[in-house]
């Protein structure tokens, strides 16, 4: 396992996953105000995490914020007829039962429905975890329904009829999106978004959550001359967050160069990147070389990439997390939006090595920089310190002999490395640093 980070994520995590984290509800601003508070504790207050709001029916873009939902109770009753008249039993408290045994957004509604109505339309059940609660939600529709295990489906259906209960309010409230914004040398900006919606679960999202405060801690304590591209990370509610605040932030937007979207990190799985959109932007090219398995946009889980990578918008955004291949078919983990997603499912390891590649990744696009030929025609390497013999490993000799040949002043060492991934980026930064030292190349900042 890797070393311990200065901040451990894990009571984080547990914390959040005891609450009700819908869109835009007590719940969730409950738990955006614990990461303030864990955030203001880890750097002594020296840097602000501020609670960015927009009032409910706000139009943003082609959308609209939503109200503020809360869940009193929701029941379920199964009703048998008998010769001496009708019992009733409960099926689903959800004071009882799961918070989640009512799927988010759920309209108020007191009814009673024939059983096979009740379960073909309004209960959900998961088949990939059978032993699981599923998470659904009506965030954009007046409908309403009710969630349990799999194997619960027979209880239902040795009864006639069901009556059904769910005290719910919308009101107005205020969406928010708490960010820190760390300044850098460059106004030009590197986005970290997690969402912190999806009610009780810790895997999605979090960890990620949890993640972007050590990482955001970290950053902050970097020397000033470290930190070339102004970080902004942000916590917010999946997909209608992220629309609301770049409708409210076109400067974000203008200056924003790329995005990392953190998700599904404590997962006993590999770690994947996938790359944005375009697939050829710098931090694609960054992930390409760093990771070991990478895939492309719209083959794992999407979040709130999908909203950076947007037509009009277009901030190369990748996502890195441990899911499985979900455009590829693959399930992204068993206890996927279910109740089965809880925090003592969290691999602490896990969890440190993801929080140390997405540091190496902010870190390498920060130290990026342009190798600029002293001279014309091809380098010495012998007389710079770094030839390496043909007959001793032609491999690394035919890698640096690649790299030489495309210095040209234009491509970064990031943008070098990727054309080698023989030698892997750490490799390749030292390559480049021992010719700019030796006076083989000149070291021009970046200009994203």
């Amino acid at each position: 396992m890797s070393q311990p980070l200065p901040m451990n994520p894990m009571p984080i995590i547990e914390k959040l996953c005891t609450l009700r984290r819908d869109l835009v509800s007590n719940g969730y601003d409950q738990a955006l105000l614990y990461l303030q508070e864990q955030f203001r504790t880890a750097v002594a207050d020296e840097l602000p995490f501020d609670i960015w709001t927009i009032p409910s029916g706000r139009e943003v873009w082609d959308w609209r914020v939503p109200q503020q939902w809360e869940l009193k109770r929701g029941q379920v009753w199964g009703v048998k007829q008998h010769d001496r008249g009708e019992s009733k039993h409960i099926l689903i408290d959800s004071r009882k039962n799961h918070g989640l045994s009512v799927a988010s957004y759920s309209s108020p509604v007191s009814t009673t429905l024939p059983t096979t109505q009740f379960i073909e339309n309004h209960l959900h059940t998961s088949e990939a975890c059978p032993d699981a609660i599923p998470f659904h939600y009506h965030y954009y529709d007046s409908g309403w329904s009710f969630c349990c295990e799999e194997r619960r489906r027979a209880e239902f259906e040795a009864y006639e009829r069901v009556e059904i209960e769910i005290d719910s309010t919308l009101s107005m409230g205020e969406l928010k999106v708490g960010q820190v914004v760390i300044p850098g040398r460059s106004e030009a900006e590197i986005l970290v978004i997690a969402h912190l919606c999806h009610p009780y679960q810790a895997e999605d999202n979090a960890t990620g959550c949890a993640a972007l405060i050590e990482l955001a801690r970290a950053v902050a304590q970097w020397p000033e001359a470290k930190r070339h591209y102004t970080m902004r990370f942000l916590w917010s509610p999946e997909t209608i967050g992220m629309i609301a605040y770049l409708s409210r932030h076109p400067h974000v937007v203008a200056n924003a160069r790329m995005g990392i979207c953190p998700d599904m990190l404590g997962l006993q799985q590999n770690m994947v990147a996938v790359r944005s959109r375009g697939g050829n932007a710098l931090i694609d090219r960054a992930i390409d070389t760093l990771f070991s398995f990478v895939g492309d946009y719209g083959e794992g889980v999407l979040n709130d990439e999908k909203v950076l990578n947007a037509p009009g918008v277009e901030i190369p955004c990748v996502a890195v997390n441990r899911a499985l291949w979900w455009g590829r078919g693959e399930h992204p983990y068993p206890e996927y939006h279910t109740s089965a997603d809880s925090a003592d499912r969290v691999h602490e390891g896990a969890m440190y090595q993801s929080i140390e590649a997405l540091l190496k990744l902010i870190e390498t696009l920060h130290r990026n920089w342009v190798p600029v030929p002293v001279h014309p025609g091809l380098l010495h390497l012998s007389k710079h310190g770094v030839w390496t013999d043909e007959a001793e490993n032609s491999s690394l000799f035919r890698a640096k002999l690649d790299l030489i040949e495309h210095v040209n002043g234009r491509l970064s060492v990031i943008d070098l490395a990727h054309r080698q991934p023989y030698m892997g980026m750490t490799e390749a930064f030292a390559f480049f640093q021992q010719l700019a030292d030796s006076g083989g190349v000149h070291a021009r900042p970046y200009r994203p």
